[in-house]
């Protein structure tokens, strides 16, 4: 793959919270059991200190939900169940970030309230100089498809590192792999590591 100047790259790395990868997943022991298996964690760790190494941004995305305005949740299955077992709420040990999760102090952890991270947030403006950006995470065929897409409509260089990311089965993660590389690029933690300048 072509290099990647590091100054104008950033990683954003989504929904790796203790109620979405975590033991105690609200959506089941397939996606933590696939996070686990693919070690995404760790990818996204070694992929955010090569990012930073080459002086771009690494942001940490926490999807909340909003207990005081739940009426659109009400139209997203996923974020009904969600809301229903008290999940994804600010404040609790859910929806913080996993304690393997590698945040250093001049990344940004960002919040955001609906299942596109855009929505109501500032990641367009925190984005803001990047010109490739990087998408770790999960779930693949969630938050991190939906991230990728609007990143690619507003035509940054948009990359998936494939590897690290995961949904609640490989089926699941292929075929979103697949869509996703309509919209960008798709490569692996090894290869986007080399190419980072």
């Amino acid at each position: 793959m072509d290099s990647i100047q590091g100054k104008q790259s950033a990683l954003v790395a989504v929904g790796l919270q203790n109620d979405v990868v975590g033991p105690a997943s609200i959506f089941g022991d397939g996606l933590t059991g696939e996070a686990e298996r693919r070690e995404i964690i760790r990818a996204t760790n070694q992929l955010a200190d090569r990012v930073r190494s080459a002086g771009g941004k690494v942001v940490w995305l926490r999807l909340l939900l909003d207990t005081e305005d739940p009426e659109p949740y009400a139209r997203i299955p996923l974020l009904t169940r969600a809301l229903q077992s008290g999940a994804l709420l600010d404040g609790q040990v859910g929806a913080e970030l996993v304690p393997a999760a590698d945040v250093r102090e001049d990344d940004v952890v960002l919040n955001h309230f609906r299942p596109d991270p855009f929505v109501e947030s500032s990641l367009a403006h925190e984005l803001g100089g990047a010109e490739s950006v990087i998408v770790a995470g999960a779930a693949t065929n969630a938050t991190v498809e939906t991230a990728f897409r609007h990143l690619s409509a507003y035509d940054f260089h948009v990359i998936l590192a494939e590897d690290a990311c995961a949904a609640a089965t490989p089926q699941a993660h292929d075929a979103a792999v697949e869509s996703m590389k309509l919209f960008g690029q798709v490569e692996t933690v090894e290869d986007l590591t080399t190419a980072l300048r």
